[in-house]
This record gives structure tokens, C-alpha cells and sequence, in this order.
């Protein structure tokens, strides 16, 4: 088949070859994955909701120094009661000191939880009511169309409890949900 060189000058009008003919556009089909829901993050989530640091005694024994208690520090970082972060330090300063660097360390794609338990922070009950987002706003207030690169729903999910939203912010308000399973 022969492709046609196409000059610089030559005005094309809509969909049509040099030679009149028409030329088709191939549509994008979707796929499965971009078709499948995807689990929302909510506006100022945060990584963790709670922080333990835990004091840990051990019996030492040795031929050589000798036997004795000595303590260690457990960092945990939990959200909603499951522990994300686990690390253990020599003291417990020590845990406090690399609490900064660990928080950033963990990364900001692991606030989503992929279960079935409520978005609010820190609740873990089941979630009772799966709602559809129908915009995202950046921090200044913009809105950005979800669903213009992927067709799936942006879904956050609610226990009983919390499944009321508010009317005072502009993602999380109740205005900018449609209501997808109860």
C-alpha cells in the first residue's frame, strides 16, 4: 500500500486524505483495569493513625560479660490497629529521633487501604456503604476530572457510623458522592 507524503502546504479539511479519501480513527477500547474501581484517598489522609513506642526488656547471657536485663525500643506506626512500620532501636530516644525520617521513608502510596473497612481514619468497622467520587479537588481547590484517563469508579467506602458525609469541604462533602452499593 502507498503512503502518501503529505505537503507543508496542503490544507486538510476534517478526516480526509489527500486523495478525498476518508481515514478512520481507531477508538481506544478500555480495558479491564482501567474499567475496574479504584479506592480514593481522602483529602489530608495520613499514613498512620497511631504510634507505639514500646519498651522491650530482654535477659542477656553471656560466658564471656556476664548476665543481665538490657531493653530495647519497639517503633510501631498502626493504622487502624494493623501495623504498618515496625523497627527496633537500641533506646528509646533513639525511636523518637528516627520517627521523622521513618514517616517519610514508608511513602504517601500506602495510605489506601485495599480491605473492606471505612475510610474514616482511624475506624476499622466494616464498610457498609461504597460511594462513587464524581471530582477531585488539588489543595488550592481545583477541580480535576477523575475519570479522564480511567473510565473505573473512584470509590471510598464508609462503616454505618461514618457513612454521613459533611457539606463544608469540597471532596469529601456529600454533594460529590453518588451513592454506587448500601
Amino acid at each position: 500500500m502507498e503512503h502518501p507524503i503529505l505537503p507543508l502546504d496542503l490544507p486538510l479539511k476534517g478526516n480526509a486524505s489527500p486523495k478525498g479519501e476518508e481515514w478512520k480513527v481507531a477508538k481506544h477500547v478500555p480495558t479491564a483495569e482501567e474499567l475496574a474501581p479504584r479506592r480514593a484517598r481522602r483529602p489530608d489522609a495520613q499514613p498512620f493513625d497511631e504510634v507505639h513506642i514500646i519498651t522491650v526488656p530482654r535477659y542477656k547471657e553471656s560466658w564471656a560479660s556476664g548476665n543481665e536485663w538490657r531493653i530495647s525500643a519497639c517503633l510501631q506506626l498502626k493504622l487502624k490497629g494493623k501495623v504498618m512500620l515496625e523497627r527496633n532501636f537500641r533506646r528509646v530516644e533513639d525511636a523518637v529521633v528516627a520517627l521523622p525520617y521513618l514517616h517519610r521513608f514508608k511513602g504517601a502510596g500506602s495510605y489506601i487501604t485495599e480491605d473492606d473497612t471505612c475510610d474514616q481514619e482511624s475506624c476499622a468497622e466494616p464498610a457498609s456503604v461504597v460511594y462513587r467520587l464524581k471530582a477531585e479537588f488539588d489543595d488550592n481547590g481545583h477541580k480535576t476530572d477523575p475519570y479522564q484517563f480511567f473510565k473505573g469508579p473512584l470509590i471510598r467506602k464508609f462503616c454505618s457510623l461514618h457513612k454521613g458525609r459533611g457539606d463544608c469541604g469540597l471532596e469529601d462533602a456529600k454533594r460529590n458522592y453518588e451513592l454506587v452499593e448500601n
